[in-house]
């Protein structure tokens, strides 16, 4: 079962906490969606976690497909930033 957590207008550490309770009580590796095209802004103490989480269960064999931000500079920001895999 494939799981999806989307996001819009900021991304920050709640929305991290809210990524985490998508993942809570999930057994086992799983496919999840995690859908940041809506996202205009993200702040580094939002993303630094959700890059180092989803590093993390990907070690443990977890896929994630991650849908950059629609807006193309806040694109190009994530790769510069190492946000992008």
């Amino acid at each position: 079962m494939r799981m999806v957590s989307s996001f819009d207008g900021i991304f920050g550490y709640r929305e991290y906490l809210e990524f985490l309770t998508t993942l809570d009580g999930s057994t086992g590796p799983r496919r999840m969606e995690v859908d940041l095209e809506q996202v205009r802004f993200a702040h580094p103490s939002g993303m630094a976690p959700l890059v180092a989480t989803i590093a993390h269960l990907t070690n443990l064999g977890w896929d994630f497909d991650v849908v950059l931000p629609a807006d193309d500079l806040l694109s190009d920001y994530f790769e510069k930033a190492g946000w992008v895999a």
